[in-house]
């Protein structure tokens, strides 16, 4: 019931956040299922924002310029990618030279993705 639910939530296009609770005799516990997560369920991501997703695991802290010239796309294309990530709640910028570092959720999604 709660895998056909979920499955049925995903498919909905609606964002929500689920809160499981596992009930048994011993124990109770909540599982939160963050709206980032369903987001990404709903529209998984291209081959283009996994690669830009793994680089900056790879090198936290990474700016804009660097991701291009690793990577070896345009500029725009990068800055693209990564709002579309921030949209996502996969990558967020901090710092004074504002780099862009994975957040929690970013590092599960690009660890899943690797080939």
């Amino acid at each position: 019931l709660v895998i056909l639910t979920f499955i049925a939530l995903v498919l909905s296009g609606r964002n929500a956040l689920m809160h499981l609770c596992i009930e048994s005799s011993e124990l109770s516990e909540g599982i939160l299922i963050p709206k980032p997560l369903i987001k990404v369920l709903q529209n998984p991501l291209k081959e283009g924002e996994v690669r830009v997703l793994q680089e900056i695991v790879k090198n936290p802290g990474i700016s804009d310029e660097e991701l291009a010239y690793v990577i070896g796309k345009k500029l725009k294309t990068i800055k693209s990618i990564i709002a579309s990530l921030r949209n996502l709640g996969l990558v967020i910028r901090k710092g004074r030279r504002r780099g862009i570092y994975s957040t929690e959720l970013g590092k599960v999604i690009a660890e899943v993705m690797k080939p």
